[in-house]
C-alpha cells in the first residue's frame, strides 16, 4: 500500500500490528515497527513523494518492503557506516540495521527499495 506524510504513525502501527499477529515477540515486533518508520521517513525526506510498502512472512522471518523514487549514495557501506555526531543524514538506515536482523537496499533507475527482516523462528 502506499504511504505519505501524513500516515507515518499508521505505517508503524500496521506493522507492529502485523508483526504481533506473526508471533513475533513485543520488542521484536517494536524493532520491525521502528525500522520500517524510519525508512519511511527517508522516503519521504529523500524521495519526490511518498513511497510503499508491502509486508510478508516466508519461512523463517518477517519481511517488510519499503519502496520509493530516488537513487543511493554510491557508498557501497552507507547504511552500516556509524553517523557522525550532530549528523542527521544517515541515521535511518544505520538504526534499521540495528533493530533487524537482515536489511538489503536495492536501487533500480528512479527508484529505491529497502527490505528489512525479522527472524522470527
Amino acid at each position: 500500500s502506499s504511504f505519505g506524510r501524513d500516515d507515518l504513525r499508521r505505517v508503524r502501527d500496521v506493522v507492529a500490528e502485523f508483526a504481533r499477529a506473526q508471533c513475533a515477540l513485543p520488542e521484536g515486533a517494536a524493532d520491525l515497527a521502528l525500522a520500517v518508520h524510519e525508512v519511511a521517513v527517508n522516503a519521504l525526506v529523500h524521495g519526490d513523494s511518498g513511497g510503499t510498502i508491502a509486508l510478508w512472512r516466508d519461512d523463517q522471518s518477517l519481511v517488510a518492503e519499503v519502496g520509493s523514487a530516488g537513487a543511493i549514495r554510491d557508498d557501497a557501506l552507507f547504511d552500516r557506516t556509524i553517523p557522525l555526531a550532530g549528523n542527521a543524514d544517515g541515521r535511518g538506515l544505520w538504526m534499521a540495521n540495528q533493530l533487524c536482523d537482515l536489511v538489503q537496499v536495492r536501487s533500480f533507475p528512479g527508484e529505491v527499495v529497502v527490505r528489512l527482516y525479522l527472524d522470527v523462528d
